[in-house]
């Protein structure tokens, strides 16, 4: 599992455009594995949140395969606990990178709407509030 998570985050930032077919297998391969292997799931991707974290305090610019990890996790991971071991952190992680970026470039704006977009859907999950398309 955490082999597959790795190298599928490792692909993303070296491909443009984002093969978003070959993403959408693999993190369907990971949600696979993740429920057989919550524990090490769980630890797989709090480390990759951790790594995002730091990479926001040294005021880097978001990588491309941060925002696919958070993008799986809420799509792995249930979003209407309260308290759940990788999506309360994958929450504080969007909300300090909305509080602490500036859209200075076009790049930023558009990770910043994607962020803000995928933080809303969890945090609706989590109150239960219908968002209606």
């Amino acid at each position: 599992m955490t082999v597959l998570l790795d190298y599928m985050l490792s692909i993303i930032d070296e491909m443009s455009p984002i093969p978003f077919d070959t993403v959408e297998t693999l993190t369907r391969h990971v949600h696979s594995l993740s429920k057989v292997y919550p524990q090490i799931s769980a630890t797989t991707f709090r480390e990759h949140l951790q790594t995002m974290h730091s990479s926001m305090s040294s005021n880097k610019q978001l990588k491309k395969s941060f925002l696919i990890l958070l993008s799986a996790i809420s799509t792995i991971y249930p979003t209407s606990d309260h308290f759940h071991l990788v999506v309360s952190p994958a929450i504080l992680v969007m909300a300090k990178y909305l509080e602490n970026t500036l859209p200075v470039d076009l790049y930023n704006m558009a990770a910043g709407a994607y962020v803000a977009t995928l933080c809303a859907q969890v945090c609706c999950l989590l109150f239960d509030i219908v968002i209606h398309d």
